[in-house]
């Protein structure tokens, strides 16, 4: 914990407090900073990090991963899709949908299947809240992937509860992305289920999928942002 953006005691108490009642509101109780949603339905799920971010006070980090972190560590970025995506920080997100996706994401057992995929997600809205609709745009081979349904492309993970306080709003990334260039220690980590990926990775269901392909001209256009963002 040494080095790490904690809010004041008395405000990060407040904080977990606050998170604390609204999971007992959906039948379970928080023990410590850690707790376990995957018994909640996919519902539940959604309108808990909903009621959560409808306070203003959080954002949120999602990691699949088989343990959680227990303090989240700066690392360096790689986004083509803007400048600001391509620091050495801990990112974060007002985006439910978003820091769900990367929760149970199964990035390990994907990069088995594949030498190399990119993915990265559209977001729609009006622009002033969080985003009504994320979609989340694949490589081919990833995609197919998604689209046989196979099903270790998803895995339990976690979401970090983080203070808000802690970050700074990302200047070119809509007002939902957030990031700090200092360690955070969450204030709640919640494990979240793969069952999510039936309303977050949908395909083959036509307007209601939240899973598209990228076309080539998609695929150079990123290769080519890489490139510039990655010499700077």
């Amino acid at each position: 914990m040494n080095g790490a953006e904690v809010p004041p005691q008395e405000n990060r108490s407040q904080l977990g407090d606050f998170v604390r009642a609204e999971i007992e509101k959906v039948g379970i109780k928080l023990n410590g900073e850690r707790v376990d949603l995957t018994t909640l339905s996919n519902e539940q799920i959604l309108q808990l990090f909903d009621n959560l971010m409808d306070s203003d006070a959080f954002v949120l980090h999602g990691t699949n991963a088989e343990e959680p972190y227990e303090t989240l560590e700066p690392r360096q970025a790689n986004d083509a899709a803007k400048e600001s995506g391509n620091k050495e920080a801990v990112y974060a997100t007002i985006d439910k949908v978003a820091a769900l996706n990367h929760a149970i994401f199964n990035t390990n057992y994907i990069r088995t299947k594949l030498r190399s995929f990119t993915w990265g997600e559209s977001s729609y809205g009006d622009g002033k809240n969080a985003p009504t609709k994320v979609v989340v745009n694949m490589s081919p081979e990833l995609y197919q992937l998604f689209e046989e349904h196979d099903p270790n492309v998803l895995s339990d993970g976690y979401v970090y509860v983080l203070d808000k306080a802690n970050f700074i709003t990302a200047p070119d990334a809509g007002g939902a992305e957030f990031h700090s260039e200092t360690k955070q220690l969450p204030i709640v980590i919640c494990k979240v289920s793969k069952q999510l990926g039936d309303v977050l990775f949908v395909v083959g269901q036509g307007d209601k999928d939240t899973v598209r392909e990228y076309t080539s001209d998609d695929l150079q256009e990123i290769a080519v942002n890489r490139e510039k963002w990655t010499k700077k």
